[in-house]
């Protein structure tokens, strides 16, 4: 803890003393971490442990090639602990090991790490374990081009990320999701599609799931619902492909998604249609799509304004159910005083 809730020679809080246990116990085996090649530090700064979800402190954290490993044991004994670095410093020693991790962890992952491979596995299922074996055969591979690679064995979250089906495995580029549907038993194929996407330049695809997780944290999106058997869809699509740098450049990520259920809860029933999302609120552009410098403009317009969006009764239906705090106004176009409030709340 910092020095605001954890003064210095005030040690009364049992937080405290925990903290002050362990670090005494963990110097003891300093030199011996040192002589497995593992720097040991330390540092206070509980707004950073909250942002690796590590919860109640202390925390130990390895890490292996930029992947955090937690450590679940008892922090004050030593032995347990060095044992512990022991065992990962040798499997990471070892040519090819994918690491397991927690549905925080990977959280964690997703947010900090720009190419990041997600195995969604499950141990006790033969179809899991044999995949595990062809894609450690490449982990070296995705190492090489810069690529991370996890697996966790957790079905909650697989379906927090829209994965009915397990074993998956979703690539994940500046927190894009991108679910591969390939042969899952061909290493060499999966290698060579995980390799395209560091030189492909599209929109990603995205499950109403994975949709639904994007707005719920509150981020900046840009969402093209889309039909990929219209020719129209499939020209707007090229237009907007060409705009796609400049709104990563605003920070908007750009994403489709090819669902009509989606689309009609969002109130649009003819596609191609484009909704900007910021902290959940959509705002639905009504230009051309094949327009891409008019769009582009309008998303621009959109990350630096502040009025209060105009939305339908179908996308109040879903404010509602999905955000725990929000303020409506009703008002009347033909009412000057409806409107003054408006500009007003502005």
């Amino acid at each position: 803890p910092d020095h605001e809730t954890c003064p210095p020679r005030v040690m009364d809080k049992q937080q405290c003393r925990k903290c002050a246990k362990a670090l005494q116990e963990l110097e003891n085996i300093d030199d011996e971490a040192d002589q497995l090649g593992i720097g040991f530090v330390k540092i206070h700064d509980e707004a950073l442990a909250d942002e690796y979800n590590l919860g109640g402190l202390p925390a130990l954290v390895y890490y292996r090639h930029q992947t955090p490993i937690i450590y679940e044991g008892e922090l004050q004994r030593e032995e347990d602990v060095l044992e512990w670095l022991v065992q990962n410093k040798s499997t990471g020693d070892e040519d090819d090991v994918i690491e397991d991790v927690t549905s925080k962890t990977l959280s964690t992952l997703i947010s900090n790490i720009d190419n990041l491979v997600v195995l969604f596995y499950d141990h006790g299922n033969d179809d899991s374990m044999t995949v595990l074996e062809e894609l450690e055969q490449i982990d070296d591979d995705c190492d090489k081009h810069g690529i991370q690679f996890v697996k966790i064995d957790d079905a909650k979250a697989a379906g927090d990320y829209g994965i009915d089906s397990i074993p998956a495995i979703v690539y994940f580029e500046k927190e894009i999701p991108n679910v591969y549907d390939g042969d899952l038993m061909d290493e060499e194929q999966i290698l060579k599609w995980l390799l395209s996407q560091l030189e492909r330049d599209e929109i990603e695809d995205v499950t109403d799931e994975m949709l639904d997780t994007m707005i719920k944290e509150g981020r900046v999106i840009a969402v093209l619902f889309y039909d990929n058997n219209d020719k129209k869809s499939q020209k707007v699509l090229e237009e907007l492909e060409n705009i796609d740098d400049e709104c990563d450049a605003l920070g908007i990520t750009f994403v489709k998604i090819d669902n009509p259920e989606e689309a009609v809860e969002y109130g649009i029933n003819k596609v191609p249609k484009l909704i900007y999302f910021e902290k959940g609120i959509p705002t639905i552009y009504e230009g051309n799509l094949e327009d891409e410098e008019k769009l582009l403009k309008w998303l621009t317009d959109q990350t630096s304004s502040d009025q209060i969006e105009d939305i339908t009764d179908e996308m109040l239906d879903l404010i509602i159910e999905k955000m725990p705090h929000v303020a409506v106004l009703f008002y009347l176009w033909c009412c000057f005083v409806a409107l003054g409030c408006a500009s007003l709340l502005d």
